[in-house]
């Protein structure tokens, strides 16, 4: 029996790819492959999370285990062993030989040598060949698309500096990373993919997943287009979140999805949130993505993305949000919000 494991990384239309199988999961079955759901949690029927948190360290404490009811070190041994059991009893019933697993905190959480292998092991015990496929995105998009998430989500933190910036290899370098999952898995089961339009069969990233298994007529996701917020609003929000929490118990708090509705709706102009990428961010990683291109892709010309010319050199002069700024626009949040 044969594994194709989707990795990620984070940030690359994973959600988009997991709905996806969800939605075909049966016409995949009948061309061979089974998408299975034992080793799903709460983010998604085809998320498979429970592969990442059953590989981590017993000692790593992070908001994944806490979604798996994880606790303390000691409910590792027995976690391990129920996802084991189960995934087992599901396999049983499978009367196919390809069965695909899906979950981007596989790049993002394993980050230990001794992690992958721990996942490696346990895939070994179903399976006799383990396929890996990762899409790379540009990592100043990453960088951006990744702060824009964490504020729009409840965080309270500025973007990192370029400082901490250039020493989040496990992340950001993905020369680094691929090879911790060759050394494991082996060069040639790493396929590597860009996560770029013009990289993308179709320019999406689902058909252009999908193609690798040659299933024809299949249900396409919508995407969900999330409304962007430039810097001044990304800025006010960030503000906001230090005194207006985003989770009252395990909801949702109504009064902060107000304000962020309020602010997505909001015609308040400002520079984009891309211009907080000032030059000592652009090219840390090219060195990084060139071995990439070369020793992956057998591109010889050392470029893995096409798109290095819109990442130009910005000062970052005047991006701040005074505080009579900052008055101005908490007065029109509470007035829509008083008219919503």
């Amino acid at each position: 029996m044969k594994a194709i494991l989707h990795i990620g990384t984070e940030k690359t239309g994973t959600t988009t790819i997991q709905n996806g199988l969800r939605l075909n999961k049966k016409k995949l079955y009948k061309k061979g492959y089974f998408v299975p759901e034992s080793l799903s949690g709460g983010l998604g029927k085809c998320n498979h999370v429970k592969l990442a948190c059953y590989a981590m360290n017993d000692i790593k404490e992070n908001n994944l285990k806490k979604l798996e009811g994880i606790n303390q070190q000691k409910q590792m041994r027995s976690y391990r062993q129920q996802v084991q059991e189960k995934f087992r009893e599901e396999l049983d019933g499978c009367t196919v030989s390809n069965v695909i697993l899906s979950n981007e905190h596989c790049s993002s959480r394993l980050v230990q040598p001794r992690e992958i292998s721990r996942l490696k092991a346990f895939l070994d015990c179903f399976f006799d060949e383990v396929k890996i496929i990762v899409y790379l995105r540009r990592q100043e998009e990453l960088l951006i698309s990744g702060f824009s998430t964490a504020i729009t989500t409840g965080s309270k933190h500025k973007m990192i500096s370029p400082e901490k910036y250039s020493k989040q290899v496990n992340r950001f370098n993905y020369y680094q990373l691929l090879n911790k999952w060759s050394k494991v898995f082996g060069k040639g089961n790493i396929d590597v993919n860009v996560f770029e339009p013009s990289n993308l069969k179709g320019g999406d990233v689902f058909i252009d997943f999908m193609r690798k298994f040659k299933v024809r007529r299949i249900k396409v996701p919508k995407k969900k287009y999330n409304t962007s917020l430039n810097f001044p609003k990304l800025e006010f929000l960030r503000r906001i979140n230090k005194d207006v929490p985003r989770m009252s118990g395990n909801k949702v708090n109504p009064r902060w999805r107000a304000i962020l509705r309020a602010l997505e709706e909001l015609d308040y102009p400002g520079p984009s949130v891309n211009e907080l990428l000032t030059d000592e961010y652009v090219g840390i990683y090219d060195e990084s993505n060139r071995k990439v291109a070369k020793e992956y892709l057998g591109r010889m010309d050392g470029q893995l993305f096409g798109n290095q010319g819109n990442y130009k050199a910005k000062s970052g002069v005047g991006l701040e949000l005074s505080d009579d700024e900052f008055l101005k626009m908490f007065r029109e949040v509470s007035l829509k919000i008083e008219r919503n």
